[in-house]
C-alpha cells in the first residue's frame, strides 16, 4: 500500500506558498503599481464618463504625500503642493483637454530604506486640447516616495533629470 500522508502536507505547503506570494508583493513591485495607477488617474479618454472621471481625479490625492514637491518646467508647479491642491490642479487641467495620456516607461526603482524609495522613470505625455492643438513632451524625472501610515508607497516629490542635448 502506498502511503499518502506527506501528499496533504505537500499539497499545504505549495497552497501556502503561493497565497504568500501573491499577498506580499515586493515593495518595488507596489511602486510600478503606483506609477500605473498615477498614469490611469491623469489620463482622460475622449467623451470619457464624467462620473467616472471625477472619481479618478478624488482618487489622485491619495497617491501623494501631505507635501510633494515639484521641480519640474511646467508652468504653475514652482512650489510644494499638497494632495487637495493636487486634485484641483488635476480638476483644472482636465478642463482643457479632451483626451489626455501620461505613459512611463523604463523605471529605475531604488529602495533606499524599509520607508524612502527613488525612482529614475522616462515619462511621456500626450494631450488634445479642447482647440485640437496637440501638446507633446517626453522628460525624465526622478521621483522621491515613501511609505504612509497605511504602509503605501506616495510620491514625496518630483524633479527632472536634465538631459544632454545633442
Amino acid at each position: 500500500m502506498v502511503k499518502t500522508r506527506g501528499k496533504p502536507f505537500l499539497l499545504l505547503i505549495i497552497i501556502i506558498s503561493i497565497l504568500l506570494t501573491g499577498c506580499f508583493k515586493s515593495d518595488e513591485k507596489k511602486i510600478r503599481n503606483q506609477l500605473k495607477e498615477l498614469s490611469k488617474i491623469v489620463s482622460k479618454e475622449q467623451d470619457e464618463n464624467k462620473l467616472k472621471r471625477l472619481g479618478k481625479i478624488q482618487a489622485i490625492g491619495s497617491l501623494f504625500a501631505e507635501q510633494c514637491e515639484f521641480d519640474l518646467d511646467i508652468r504653475g508647479l514652482g512650489e510644494p503642493l499638497n494632495p487637495d491642491e493636487i486634485t484641483a490642479l488635476l480638476s483644472r487641467a482636465h478642463l482643457y483637454f479632451s483626451r489626455l495620456t501620461l505613459k512611463f516607461y523604463d523605471a529605475d526603482i531604488s529602495i533606499i530604506s524599509d520607508d524612502n524609495a527613488g525612482v529614475i522613470v522616462t515619462v511621456s505625455i500626450w494631450g488634445e486640447l479642447e482647440s485640437r492643438e496637440v501638446f507633446e513632451n517626453t522628460i525624465q524625472i526622478e521621483c522621491a516616495m515613501q511609505k504612509n501610515n497605511n504602509d503605501e508607497w506616495v510620491f514625496k516629490s518630483f524633479k527632472e533629470v536634465k538631459m544632454l542635448e545633442k
